[in-house]
């Protein structure tokens, strides 16, 4: 019913329509622990603590409390706030789903407080589509959030993705709290015990989870991102528990925190740490269904044969500029063959990319004999070979079966990666913008769909990277020093307004509007031919 692509989200999507239900706030926070979990100015709450937060109106009236949330199950974003407004407008029984654009979360410093300000009028709050709090509509009918935009004038931007909420299922967020958490191999591993809400940017980030007796850490807890947990059925009855790809021994080295003293999750640093270790030991899970991934996640990825067996891993890459086409991956062997200072170019073509569920981790199957592999064509990793010698390149292919390697050196010979991350951007007019700060790649194709660009000082933003096709990008080749310059001929009004994101908080590279976003703000822009210097 559902592609892996989606994960856990798509999973409660399905939950919704009469088993998942809301968000439902619980109960005043443990003493000592914070109500805001980024100090005083940063909206990243507890969900248990979202109670405690007044809805006031552009004059600072009050109006109620948010009582629940519906998100989006296929991205966590927060598509609705369910309010009560108590005697405000006299439905004490009564809550109203608004959507959460018609919100901005501010920051009371006289009363050192979070308030969401709701820009809606009081007539249009009146006249409202309500229900009872004991008998919530069905979320995921998307007649049910259409209604509901209409009323408020809602316009979701088809740029961002954002129309899709409208007609993609919903699900309400209080049943996450509780739910059950357990492995690939069914065996119990905790619970929910929270989730962590940004309300400035309006999404579901993190799952507090109690491993208790399993890892026997009972006062801890541990913070999950969102995007790498799925929803399963039990198998012997109609309820539903979390699935969470990470095995026992890594789970042991997760990143946790005292339940009676939360972190700080508007640190960008601590988020970074903690989102890098699922990363890592999840195989990048949020990109699970697809094939897309950061160059940074392949270079160090491991490599087994067939029978599961450890023979070595991925040291770099090697790629066609141009084309963005990846020739061969610079494998290490190791212990496994007992050449630690050799690398072997194996050709992209031989490798086959799989997950395995038991390591909760992706890998690279290379189908070579160990005794083969005692006669691969190798060199020192201090002394790397002419990509461009087609020789060299026939006898590798040859070798790994492949036949006869084609001439594509496009002007320019082959490149490791390392040469092309990092490599400085300029545009046609020869400015400087900035520069390569990773790359997104195909695994089943080979291909590099775009490059992830900081320009810097250029627009000044130095936190933002920019996906760009890279169809986009043209290169060219100092004739003296060798290194590359890539080169964009796009203008600065365009980048401006090009989509971009947190260098910290990747998108999710499996969510096909995050590409038609990009391939339709670049589509009219076709890089013209720069000739190497």
């Amino acid at each position: 019913m559902f592609t892996r692509r989606w994960l856990f989200i798509p999973s409660l999507a399905f939950l919704s329509s009469g088993v998942i239900a809301a968000i439902i706030l619980a109960a005043d926070p443990p003493a000592g622990n914070k109500s805001n979990l980024s100090g005083n100015q940063t909206a990243v709450f507890k969900f248990s603590d979202l109670k405690s937060i007044e809805v006031e109106n552009k004059q600072g009236e009050k109006l109620g409390k948010v009582d629940d949330l519906v998100y989006n199950p296929y991205d966590g974003s927060v598509s609705y706030a369910a309010l009560s407004f108590g005697s405000t407008l006299g439905f004490g029984g009564k809550l109203f789903a608004v959507p959460w654009q018609s919100f901005k979360p501010r920051f009371d410093s006289v009363n050192n407080k979070h308030v969401l300000v709701l820009n809606v009028d009081k007539k249009t709050l009146e006249s409202a589509p309500g229900f009872e709090s004991k008998n919530w509509p069905d979320v995921a009918d998307p007649k049910w959030s259409t209604d509901i935009d209409k009323h408020y004038s809602t316009v979701r931007s088809t740029d961002s993705g954002d129309a899709n909420r409208t007609t993609q299922a919903g699900a309400r967020a209080s049943d996450l709290v509780g739910l059950a958490v357990k492995n690939a191999a069914d065996e119990s591993l905790g619970k929910v015990e929270d989730v962590v809400v940004d309300l400035a940017k309006g999404k579901l980030r993190y799952a507090a989870i109690a491993f208790g007796g399993f890892l026997r850490m009972g006062d801890k807890l541990f913070a999950i991102p969102f995007e790498t947990l799925r929803a399963a059925r039990d198998r012997n009855s109609d309820s539903f528990h979390i699935v969470l790809h990470v095995n026992k021994e890594a789970l042991k080295k997760a990143p946790g925190f005292d339940k009676n003293h939360w972190p700080d999750f508007g640190d960008a640093n601590f988020a970074a740490d903690v989102d890098r270790f699922y990363v890592q030991n999840t195989g990048h899970r949020t990109s699970a269904g697809t094939s897309s991934f950061k160059s940074s996640n392949v270079v160090g990825m491991r490599v087994d044969n067939p029978q599961g067996e450890h023979v070595g891993r991925i040291e770099s890459l090697v790629m066609e500029v141009k084309s963005g086409k990846i020739r061969y991956a610079a494998v290490s062997f190791g212990g496994f063959l007992g050449m630690g200072e050799k690398l072997f170019a194996v050709p992209w073509g031989a490798l086959k990319i799989q997950f395995n569920t038991e390591r909760s981790q992706n890998h690279a199957v290379l189908d070579v004999s160990k005794s083969r592999l005692e006669k691969a064509p190798g060199f020192d990793k201090n002394h790397w070979p002419n990509f461009g010698d087609d020789k060299w390149a026939s006898e590798v292919n040859s070798f790994y079966g492949l036949g006869q390697a084609a001439h594509h050196n496009e002007g320019m010979p082959a490149r490791r990666i390392e040469d092309i991350v990092g490599a400085p951007v300029q545009n046609s007019q020869g400015q400087d913008l900035g520069k390569i700060n990773d790359i997104v790649i195909n695994l089943q194709t080979g291909t590099s769909n775009y490059a992830a660009l900081s320009f810097g000082g250029f627009l000044g933003i130095g936190d933002k990277l920019f996906a760009m096709p890279w169809r986009q990008i043209d290169f060219r080749v100092d004739a003296k020093s060798q290194k590359l310059t890539a080169v964009v001929n796009v203008s600065k009004e365009s980048l401006e307004k090009a989509p971009s994101f947190d260098k910290n908080d990747w998108p999710d590279l499996a969510n096909p509007n995050w590409s038609r976003e990009i391939d339709r703000h670049y589509g009219d822009q076709v890089a013209k031919p720069v000739k190497a210097s």
